[in-house]
């Protein structure tokens, strides 16, 4: 039971540091990282 305690917070942060670190192995690929088609914010936008 208190081992879920930590390997549960763990796990998480796992996944989290997974997908940062495929994301910027992607990204220096000159891969696409963001979903086609979706809609970005910008923050020139609200500044109209």
């Amino acid at each position: 039971m208190i081992s879920m305690v930590f390997l549960i917070p763990a796990g998480f942060g796992f996944v989290v540091w997974r997908s940062f670190k495929s994301a910027e192995v992607r990204r220096a690929r000159g891969e696409q990282i963001s979903t086609p088609g979706a809609l970005r914010w910008e923050a020139d936008e609200t500044q109209r």
